[in-house]
């Protein structure tokens, strides 16, 4: 059920895998989970509708 995955930065990293084994649609992963603080700006400027000058000063004040 586990299989292992590498992570930049972390290395590599057990992960479950795909529950369910169908002959003519095997299932993969082929993308890895998003790292900490990965979409941020997509998160920050586009959903919430900060500005830039905002999440520059959440970053520079440690709060993300």
């Amino acid at each position: 059920m586990l299989i292992k995955m590498q992570y930049p930065g972390v290395g590599e990293v057990p992960v479950p895998g795909i529950p369910v084994k169908l002959s003519r649609t095997p299932g993969k992963i082929e993308v890895d989970a998003c790292r900490l603080g990965e979409h941020n700006q997509e998160l920050y400027c586009q959903l919430l509708r900060y500005t830039q000058r905002n999440l520059e000063s959440l970053r520079h004040e440690g709060v993300i």
